[in-house]
């Protein structure tokens, strides 16, 4: 019976993303003529999840970016069954090298919706495996 509890109280959460949405006019700080991307972090768990940081990362180029967003919003605690969204413009978007949109919570635990192709993700990070393998390390 421990065990069911202890696999019903672990933390699951899933993040989706909505390409080409507008924002309709209204008291907002967003442009309603320029297309945004919804990245939506929602916590399927019977506890309280907190989100620290909300952004991307991409393939072919190492690193990614933060939402400025999740940034200013600082620290989002989700509720059990609820959700958190951001908007981002798409434009400053690299949509041909993005690998994920990722949310990381204030224990380093990262969660992805992925955006490119499984089997072009699949090349890339065994490309990666193989170049560390045979890349010898000179050690001073």
């Amino acid at each position: 019976m421990s065990i069911l509890n202890f696999l019903a109280d672990r933390e699951r959460v899933k993040v989706r993303y909505q390409r080409g949405m507008r924002v309709t006019p209204g008291g907002m700080d967003y442009d309603e003529n320029k297309d945004y991307t919804v990245i939506e972090v929602i916590n399927l768990s019977r506890r309280p999840v907190t989100i620290k940081s909300i952004g991307g990362e991409y393939l072919w180029k190492y690193g990614g970016f933060l939402s400025s967003n999740s940034l200013r919003e600082g620290q989002v605690t989700i509720e059990a069954g609820k959700n958190h969204s951001i908007l981002m413009e798409e434009s400053i978007i690299l949509w041909n090298d993005m690998d994920s949109f990722t949310a990381y919570n204030v224990t380093g635990k990262t969660y992805r919706a992925p955006v490119a192709r499984f089997y072009i993700r699949w090349a890339w990070y065994t490309f990666k495996f193989f170049k560390k393998l045979f890349t010898k390390k000179s050690h001073p």
